[in-house]
């Protein structure tokens, strides 16, 4: 596995980033420490948006204008699994969100709070 500055953690239903992610070139590691398959979805957000409105808009066939602009990711990572994500971040504010399916219920992780909203500072 390369070389990561940033490992971000996923778990049913939570993203945790082992340092808030600032501005430029970054190498994260993703680790799924969860019981389930686990994406990670990331977002440059509309100004004023949030992480939620984006499972919102999803959520309701995407009608109009989406809240936020997907910049980078992963699919599905099986439980215990690593993947490393290069990103190149500018500042402003981000979404991470899972929509994969829950196994016990079929509904998207994000609508079990799997949402993670960060802002990027200059």
């Amino acid at each position: 596995m390369p070389a990561s500055d940033l490992t971000l953690t996923l778990t049913n239903y939570a993203f945790t980033f082992s340092a808030p992610p600032g501005p430029g070139r970054h190498a994260v590691r993703i680790v799924n420490d969860g019981t389930q398959p686990h994406e990670a979805v990331m977002f440059r957000m509309v100004p004023g948006k949030k992480g939620k409105d984006i499972a919102n808009w999803v959520q309701t066939g995407m009608q109009g204008p989406p809240p936020g602009a997907p910049v980078a990711g992963i699919t599905a990572e099986a439980p215990g699994k690593e993947n490393i994500l290069l990103l190149d971040l500018t500042p402003g504010d981000y979404a991470l969100i899972c929509f994969m399916p829950d196994a016990k219920d079929g509904k998207p992780h994000a609508a079990h709070g799997m949402i993670y909203d960060f802002t990027v500072a200059s």
